[in-house]
C-alpha cells in the first residue's frame, strides 16, 4: 500500500484507512502550561512522504528556504526572550516573515523534545509534555478541521499500528455581526500518555503529522514541544458582570468552549484537574466562581441571591468573552444552572456534562421528596442556624468537615442534639485524593466569601420557579455518577436514574456510572472523568 504520506494521498482515503481517529478520546491529562523548558520548533513543516531533516523547516512545494536547526536560545528569542507564550500572536512565533501556506495536504514534520529519557510517574505528573501547533489562520465563520497524529521517531510509514491520535482542530463557525473575519489561534495537545503508550519515552524526536479534514485553513507557522508544571497554566481575571466582580479561572486558547459550573462547597479550583485536561487537548476552559463564593464578590444583599442572578450572571459571562457557544460542565448544584441554561438558551449550549446530579424538571414539586429530619439540606435550610454551626470552626475546619461527610457513602443526617458539623469526628483523616494543600488552598480562596451567599444558593432557593414552557433539555447530555455518592440514596433518585425515567426529559442521554466514585468523583478519579468528558467533547464538537 502506498504511504498515506504522499501528498496524492485523499483525505478520504486516510479517514477509512484509519477509522479510529473517529473512536478515539485525546488521553486524559493532569498538567498545565508554564512554559518552563521550550526547546525545538519546527515551522514550516514540509509536505510529502519524504521523512524531512531533523529541525528542518523546508516546503517542499513553493520554494521556501530553510531555516535550519534552531538551539534553545534561538527559540526563546524568538519568543520575545519569555517562557511564557499564551498571549503571544503567530507572528511572535514565526522566525522571518511568515508566508501564508493552505493546509491542503497531509503535513509531516519531526519535532525534538525537550527530555532524552523516561520520567518517573511523579516527574510526570508535576509536568506534561505540550504539543503546540501556533499560528493557525482561518475564516472565523467556515467550518474547518484538522487531525493530529503522534508517531515514533523511526517510522516510515503512518499506520494504525504505531500511530497515536493525539486530537483535533475544530473550528465552529461564529456569526457574531461585524468583527474580523479571519483568526489567527492556537492548538495545544498534552502527549505524555500518548508517548508512553507509544513506546516513544526514550525517543530524541517525534514525528507529528496534521491531515487535514475539512475546510480551508490559511498558515500555519509553528510546532514546538516544551514541559508544563502544574496549575501554572491557569490564568485568573475580575470582569465586572451587573455591578460585581467576579472572578474568572481560564485556560487554553482553542476554538471550542468549555464552561465549568462549581458546586458546595466547591469554587473553581474543584476543577483544576478537568481544566487543564480540557486545555491541553485543544480546548478553551472557563470556570468562574458564583457570585458570592470563592474570590468573586459577594452581593451587597445576600439574602435576595438566586439561581436567576446565576443565570444572569452565566449569560454576562458568555458576552464578555464573546462566546457565542460552549459546552457546560455542572457538578453538584451546579448542574442545576447548567440545565437551565441549556432549557433557556438551547442555542448558546453545544451540550452538556453533569457529575452527582440528573436532570430534574425545574418545578417546585420536584423537590418535595420524603426527606428526613436531620438532613443537611433542611438544617442548612433554617436561617441563621447552619452560621451558628458553621461559626463554631474556622473556614478551613468548615470546608475539610464538608468534604469529609459529601465523600461518604451515606447520606449526612443529624440527630435530634446534633448538628451537621457534629457527624464528623476531629480525627477523621481528609480523602486520599484531597491533600491538606487543596485544603489550605479552598480554605484562602473562600476567607473572602464566607459561607453567607453560598447558603442561600443552592439550599435556601431550591423552590424557585422559572417560566419554562418546555422542561425537556434537547442537547446531548452526559451525566457521570459515582457509585458510591451518598445522592443516589435521596428518595427516588436512583430508580430514576437507572429506569431510564431521566430520559423521558433528557432524550440525548449518556450515563455513566464510576463504581468506587463518590461526590467528588472529578477530584476522586480525575483521569477517568478527563476521558469521559473529552470523548464527550471530540463527538460532539
Amino acid at each position: 500500500m502506498a504511504s498515506p504520506l504522499s501528498t496524492t494521498t485523499t483525505n478520504t482515503a486516510i479517514a477509512a484507512t484509519y477509522p479510529f481517529y473517529q473512536k478515539r478520546s485525546c488521553a486524559s491529562v493532569i498538567g498545565t502550561t508554564s512554559y518552563r523548558t521550550v526547546w525545538k520548533v519546527s515551522c514550516k513543516a514540509r509536505n510529502g512522504d519524504q521523512k524531512p531533516t531533523q529541525g528542518s523547516a523546508t516546503s517542499s512545494d513553493n520554494g521556501e528556504s530553510s531555516l535550519g536547526r534552531m538551539d534553545r536560545r534561538n527559540v526563546l528569542i524568538g519568543l520575545g526572550g519569555m517562557y511564557g507564550a499564551a498571549g503571544l500572536s503567530a507572528d511572535q512565533f514565526a522566525f522571518g516573515d511568515p508566508v501564508p501556506k493552505a493546509l491542503d495536504s497531509v503535513v509531516r514534520t519531526v519535532v525534538e523534545r525537550p527530555k532524552k529519557k523516561k520520567r518517573s510517574k511523579k516527574e510526570k505528573e508535576e509536568e506534561e509534555e505540550i504539543l503546540v501547533i501556533s499560528g493557525i489562520e482561518l475564516e472565523r465563520d467556515v467550518f474547518a478541521k484538522f487531525d493530529v497524529l503522534i508517531n515514533d521517531e523511526d517510522d516510515t510509514k503512518i499506520t494504525p499500528a504505531n500511530s497515536k491520535f493525539a486530537g483535533s482542530f475544530v473550528n465552529v463557525p461564529q456569526k457574531l455581526g461585524k468583527r474580523e473575519m479571519k483568526v489567527k489561534t492556537s492548538l495545544r495537545l498534552g502527549l505524555t500518555n500518548l508517548l508512553e503508550d507509544l513506546g516513544a519515552e526514550d525517543d530524541e524526536t517525534v514525528v507529528v503529522t496534521l491531515v487535514p479534514r475539512q475546510g480551508k485553513f490559511l498558515s500555519w507557522f509553528c510546532i514546538l514541544l516544551f514541559l508544563s508544571r502544574s496549575m501554572d497554566q491557569i490564568q485568573h481575571k475580575y470582569i465586572d458582570i451587573r455591578g460585581l466582580k467576579l472572578h474568572v479561572a481560564e485556560a487554553g486558547t482553542g476554538p471550542s468552549v468549555v464552561v465549568f459550573l462549581h458546586g458546595f462547597p466547591e469554587i473553581w479550583y474543584s476543577w483544576r484537574h478537568q481544566m487543564i485536561a480540557v486545555a491541553n487537548a485543544g480546548h478553551r476552559a472557563i470556570a468562574p466562581d458564583f457570585r458570592g463564593y470563592g474570590l468573586s464578590e459577594k452581593p451587597p444583599e445576600p439574602e435576595k441571591a438566586s439561581y436567576s442572578d446565576l443565570l444572569d450572571d452565566l449569560l454576562a459571562i458568555f458576552d464578555s468573552f464573546s462566546i457565542n457557544k460552549a459546552f457546560l460542565i455542572g457538578k453538584d448544584f451546579g448542574a442545576r444552572p447548567t440545565y437551565l441554561f441549556a432549557l433557556l438558551h438551547p442555542e448558546r449550549v453545544s451540550g452538556v456534562v453533569t457529575l452527582g446530579v440528573p436532570y430534574i424538571p425545574p418545578t417546585p414539586s420536584a423537590y418535595n421528596f420524603n426527606l428526613p429530619e436531620g438532613l443537611y439540606i433542611l438544617r442548612w435550610q433554617e436561617p441563621g442556624r447552619a452560621e451558628a454551626d458553621f461559626g463554631r470552626f474556622d473556614v478551613k475546619t468548615v470546608v475539610r468537615n464538608i468534604y469529609i461527610l459529601f465523600s461518604g457513602s451515606e447520606i449526612p443526617i443529624a440527630g435530634e442534639n446534633q448538628e451537621i458539623m457534629d457527624l464528623v469526628d476531629p480525627s477523621t483523616p481528609l480523602p486520599p485524593w484531597f491533600t491538606e494543600e487543596d485544603l489550605t488552598t479552598y480554605a484562602a480562596l473562600y476567607e473572602n466569601s464566607g459561607f453567607c451567599t453560598p447558603l442561600k444558593v443552592p439550599y435556601r432557593s431550591l423552590r424557585e420557579e422559572f417560566n419554562i414552557t418546555d422542561p425537556k433539555v434537547r442537547v446531548p447530555v452526559l451525566l457521570i455518577m459515582g457509585g458510591k455518592d451518598y445522592v443516589i440514596k435521596f428518595p427516588g433518585r436512583e430508580d430514576y436514574i437507572t429506569s431510564g425515567k431521566v430520559k423521558e426529559y433528557v432524550p440525548d442521554l449518556e450515563i455513566t456510572f464510576l463504581p468506587e466514585g463518590t461526590h467528588f468523583v472529578q477530584e476522586q478519579f480525575p483521569d477517568q472523568v478527563n476521558q469521559l468528558i473529552i470523548s464527550f467533547l471530540n463527538n460532539h464538537a
